[in-house]
């Protein structure tokens, strides 16, 4: 069997799909099979310029955030933290009381791998600082009365394979589309939001990275 140079360009999907193709007619061939099971199959492609997720508005997020600052507990501060963090799903419903620190004397998120919460990539360790507007909501007020559960939202199930917050994103999805509709609008769509502007704004004036660092990636 020859490697195609052509299949490293190919996403992960399509190569592996390349590579089943290559074996099973390695097994025709040599008479250890009668018919190639993966002839014929092709990996779904998005039409051009289709993407799966999408930005809220700035209309979107304002209305999210006045909605979930009338409920409590995660329904109140996931939202929130979504939109002034850009952080993903299960490292802020899995945020442990311990991962909220003064740190140089700025109020951070620090994000590791715990229980409950599995670090995505090496560039997802890191830590996120706190926007006034955060603080200023009384977000702190919020971890010090969770403290005694060890979990900043303690009422996020966590599931049978280690994942928190997958249940929880279930509800958020029912109650955003009351605001936004468009089903590509999702609880991560803040990572690619303008709402984050203002959290941008505050970590230049901290002289920290932001952008792809705060988000946990390396774009």
């Amino acid at each position: 069997m020859s490697f195609c140079p052509w299949t490293a360009r190919l996403p992960r999907s399509a190569r592996a799909l390349a590579a089943l193709k290559s074996v099973f007619a390695f097994g025709v061939n040599n008479g250890l099979l009668v018919v190639n099971p993966a002839a014929g199959v092709r990996v779904s492609r998005r039409a051009r310029g289709e993407r799966t997720r999408l930005p809220y508005t700035v209309e979107e997020a304002r209305g999210l955030l006045e909605a979930s600052s009338k409920l409590a507990g995660a329904n109140h501060w996931l939202p929130w933290l979504a939109a002034y963090t850009g952080a993903r799903r299960s490292e802020l419903a899995g945020l442990k009381t311990g991962d909220v620190q003064q740190i140089e004397g700025t109020w951070r998120l620090v994000i590791e791998d715990s229980n409950g919460r599995r670090i995505k990539t090496a560039s997802s360790r890191r830590t996120i600082p706190l926007a006034p507007a955060l603080i200023d909501a009384g977000f702190l007020q919020h971890v010090d009365a969770t403290k005694a559960s060890g979990r900043v939202f303690p009422e996020v199930a966590t599931d049978a394979l280690g994942t928190c917050g997958a249940a929880w994103t279930k509800w958020y999805g029912r109650w955003s589309r009351t605001i936004a509709p468009d089903r590509r609008k999702v609880f991560h769509s803040p990572r690619c939001c303008c709402a984050r502007r203002s959290a941008r704004r505050f970590t230049r004036t901290q002289q920290q990275p932001h952008g792809a660092t705060i988000r946990g990636r390396t774009d």
